[in-house]
């Protein structure tokens, strides 16, 4: 029994073997295949960018500006409410301390008041 056993592990293990084989061709091939894409795909952007000798160069790297003006009106909107935020905070710091101030104001003159009569 023992015998037959090391003969399914090792049908096993070569049919695994076989297996991985196979699947690393396909891995293989997909990745050739997507490398040439790639490539063919690069040449025709380029010979589009380049343009005929009639044509104007294209300007790829608008995208590129564009996307770093939104960032840097994201950062300076983020800036702004940080900025508006801390004033807000100052301005409440300051009208609650003016409050704490008046009802102690109040309290101490209540005080007087109440030790005069």
């Amino acid at each position: 029994m023992g015998h037959r056993q090391l003969h399914r592990q090792a049908s096993k293990d070569k049919i695994s073997a076989a297996l991985r084989k196979i699947q690393e061709r396909r891995i293989d091939s997909v990745k050739s295949r997507q490398l040439t894409l790639q490539m063919w795909s690069n040449d025709i952007a380029e010979a589009v960018k380049e343009g005929d000798h009639v044509q104007d160069k294209l300007d790829w790297d608008s995208y590129d500006n564009i996307k770093s003006e939104m960032i840097s009106v994201f950062l300076w909107n983020k800036e702004k409410e940080r900025v508006t935020t801390k004033k807000l905070k100052r301005a409440m710091t300051k009208i609650i301390t003016k409050k704490l101030r008046a009802v102690e104001k109040r309290k101490v003159l209540e005080e007087e008041k109440k030790g005069k009569s």
